[in-house]
């Protein structure tokens, strides 16, 4: 016979003057007696005491046990749904956010996983943009820079020689 009253161990709940207690389950949280669904963007597997943020590059419906990798190319939207990256950005692997593709490279599409490098061997280089290639000696920028120069990642403007001489 009990003569007290003990704790619950953590994740699982009890009703007032039960004899045992119970494991909630996945997707649920314990809050006091009752197991609570685990919302959107958090999980929860059965051995957890609470609900979990989902990592940055994954999701999850609402009452989740487990988080869902977002594919390449597409990153989280408040960890509930996989939206593209846009053009001239990308995401891979376990990157957690879209990132700008860099000098040299490009993703002319919406939901790049990875971004591809001009052909500097021709003259080319990327658009500050990032979304296209363009050949670096026909590229100005007409309202801030003077011919042959371009504006750059960091808005500035630069001789095409020096560019695509230096950044390549």
């Amino acid at each position: 016979e009990m003569t007290s009253c003990e704790q619950c161990p953590g994740g699982s709940v009890s009703q007032q003057g039960a004899g045992s207690c119970t494991a909630c389950e996945a997707g649920q949280a314990a809050n006091s007696s009752k197991c609570e669904t685990c919302a959107a963007g958090t999980y929860s597997s059965a051995d957890m005491i609470s609900c979990e943020i989902c990592p940055g590059y994954s999701i999850s419906e609402q009452g989740a046990g487990s988080c869902t990798p977002c594919a390449g190319g597409l990153a989280t939207s408040a960890n509930t749904e996989c939206v593209s990256c846009e053009a001239g950005t990308y995401r891979s692997g376990d990157m957690t956010s879209c990132e700008p593709c860099s000098d040299g490279t490009i993703s002319s599409e919406a939901g790049s996983s990875m971004c591809t490098p001009c052909n500097k061997t021709e003259g080319m280089m990327s658009h500050h943009s990032k979304t296209k290639c363009v050949f670096c000696t026909d590229y100005y920028d007409e309202e801030t820079c003077s011919a042959n120069s371009l504006i750059t990642s960091s808005f500035l403007c630069l001789l095409c020689i020096v560019l695509c001489g230096d950044l390549f």
